[in-house]
């Protein structure tokens, strides 16, 4: 089942990370799209590509350092 307001948050993250770090962005635009379509995701066995939240929190992380 879509989940709209997530795949709204996850997209506005990307596209403000997007400025900083484009690869970063284009991993959070992954979430937000699989938010959207969540089926079609599960149908084509593809969930593998949806970054989990530690794989989210150790690239943020990654960011944080790369510009202190």
């Amino acid at each position: 089942e879509p989940k709209m307001e997530l795949a709204d948050l996850w997209n506005d993250a990307s596209t403000k990370v997007m400025k900083v770090d484009p690869n970063l962005g284009d991993f959070l635009a992954n979430k937000s799209r699989f938010w959207a379509h969540p089926d079609i995701y599960i149908e084509l066995n593809r969930t593998v590509d949806v970054p989990t939240l530690k794989q989210i929190i150790d690239e943020m992380e990654r960011l944080r350092l790369k510009i202190q």
